[in-house]
Parts: structure tokens; C-alpha cells; sequence
């Protein structure tokens, strides 16, 4: 049941965004403003021209490389938000994972509650992003005995992408150096040095986008970081002791530091405060990367 909730969020996500896409952007009650436009852009997904889920993982195809590292980010940021506050505010003494439901159950003389228990896990992706040749084509298939045909992708960036993806654990999406000669303006700050130091890439710095409505750390802190920092934190510390699942809340934890310090690298003081006040481990795990590079 968790691994199909799981899609389900990451189906209601996609869902979501490609809805904004279709009819937020295409009303006459926009707001005139050109910065509140902008960000409504970048929380729709108009520059995937191909998101083709195969098993656990999805591939997606885009020619705008500027507009799509934004929207990426943004629907990245989507996924991981729709179970936040379970994990960043669990109940009683019970682990951020584990929830109690309650549903309606409505007849025809009455209705009742019932209650269950659930775990819920979060949505999170680790991938690759590469430059290049991508071809789409059909394939030959078979459903409930009939000759069909399902939509797939080859070409030399999809191999190269999914080399990148193996290269990394935790939530992250190290990105081919091509990419560099592909983005413009303010794409361009979301694209780093990879923070495990893996050779011949760089990586999507994708949690800035939590940034694009703030002016300052403090700022970032009180509207959105604090909450995600106490998330990933308990998420942590509930698999601390298994090495394999601990590796990814790290590099989750790692990742939001140094998109925070990226995006304000004067605010290293106010965010180690922050961090301190919520569980001090955290400060022996993260590393502070110098100026926010």
C-alpha cells in the first residue's frame, strides 16, 4: 500500500501541474504583475514535451533546458510537500512515517468514522540530466492478448542520464556539463558544483526553488526552510541507525543547506541557528560550503 500511495502523490503532482499548465496561464483573470507571472510559470511543467513514466523510474523531455531546470525544481519541491507536515510534525511519540487516518463512511441512516493506520512515505527522485540525442518511438506490445504499442525513448542522452542517476545517493540530480551551454538567466543559479565531488558533472541545486518568493535567509527560514529542515531531520534520525536509508536523508539534508547557502551565502549564522535549535546532530553531518558555492 505505501509504494502505491506513493505513485498516487506523485500522479496527483503531475496532475496538478500539468492542469496549471493547461488553464492557469490561458485566463483573462491574470494578475498583471510581471514577477507573480513568472512564478506561476515555473509552478506549471509547459516545458516537458515528454514525461514517460517506465517501472520506478520517468523520463522527461524538454528543448527549453532554462525554463525546464526551473519547473523540474519546482515540481520536485511538489512532490517532496504533499506529506511535509506528517514528517515534519508527527503524532505523539510515533515515528514521521507512520499516520492515523480518518474517513467517512457515510450509509443511508448514518455516518461514521473510521480510523487507520498507515505509513507514508515521501516522494523523492534521484536522476540524471543530460544534452543530446533523444529519439521517441513505439514498441511492439501485447495487452490482455491483443498486439498493441507503448511510447519509448533512445538516443545517447538518455544512456548518459541514467549513468548519472547511479552515480548518487539520496534525492539528487547531477546534471551532464553540457547543460551549462544550455541555460540562460536565472537558471543559470541553479546549476552547481556536484556536492559529492562526482567527476565530470555538475548537479540541480533543485530545493532553490523554495527561494523564489523569499528576499532573505530569514526570510527563507520563517516561510518554508525551517518546516523542511525538521522533516528531513526526523526522517533521519528515524533510519539512523540503518546505513543504506540514513545515506539519503544526508544528502537530502546536504542538498538544502547548500541550495540555502547558494541562494544567500551571507546567511551561514542564521541557518546553522535554525538547525542547532532543531536537533544539533545535524550540524556533525552538513557541510557548509564556503560564499554559498
Amino acid at each position: 500500500m505505501a509504494a502505491i500511495r506513493l505513485l498516487q502523490d506523485y500522479a496527483d503532482a503531475i496532475t496538478i501541474a500539468v492542469k496549471d499548465a493547461g488553464e492557469e496561464l490561458n485566463t483573462s483573470s491574470l494578475p498583471t504583475d510581471p514577477e507573480t507571472l513568472r512564478l506561476m510559470e515555473l509552478m506549471t511543467v509547459s516545458s516537458f514535451e515528454i514525461l514517460l513514466p517506465m517501472s520506478d523510474s520517468i523520463f522527461i523531455v524538454a528543448s527549453d533546458t532554462s525554463k525546464f531546470v526551473m519547473q523540474l525544481s519546482h515540481f520536485l519541491v511538489e512532490c517532496f510537500r504533499f506529506r511535509l507536515s506528517a514528517f515534519a510534525y508527527p503524532e505523539g511519540d510515533k515515528s514521521p512515517t507512520a499516520v492515523t487516518t480518518k474517513t467517512v463512511v457515510l450509509s443511508r441512516d448514518r455516518s461514521r468514522i473510521e480510523t487507520g493506520d498507515e505509513t507514508w512515505w515521501p516522494v523523492l527522485f534521484r536522476g540524471g540530466i543530460s544534452v543530446g540525442e533523444c529519439v521517441p518511438l513505439r514498441l511492439p506490445m501485447i495487452i490482455d492478448a491483443k498486439p498493441n504499442s507503448s511510447p519509448s525513448l533512445v538516443g545517447k542522452a538518455i544512456v548518459e542520464a541514467v549513468k548519472l542517476e547511479k552515480l548518487t545517493k539520496g534525492p539528487r540530480i547531477l546534471c551532464s556539463p553540457k547543460i551549462q551551454e544550455k541555460i540562460r538567466g536565472a537558471a543559470e543559479a541553479y546549476i552547481g558544483p556536484s556536492l559529492n565531488g562526482e567527476k565530470d558533472c555538475l548537479e540541480l541545486y533543485w530545493p532553490m526553488a523554495l527561494f523564489e518568493d523569499t528576499r532573505n535567509m530569514a526570510d527563507a527560514i520563517n516561510n518554508h526552510l525551517r518546516e523542511w529542515l525538521q522533516g528531513v531531520a526526523n526522517l533521519y534520525m528515524q533510519f539512523r541507525d540503518n546505513d543504506r536509508v540514513r545515506a539519503h536523508y544526508e544528502a537530502y539534508l546536504c542538498l538544502l543547506v547548500a541550495s540555502a547557502m547558494k541562494k544567500y551565502p551571507n546567511g551561514e549564522t542564521e541557518l546553522k541557528q535554525v538547525m542547532h535549535a532543531l536537533n544539533p546532530d545535524l550540524l556533525r553531518i552538513v557541510f557548509f560550503p564556503k560564499n554559498g558555492t
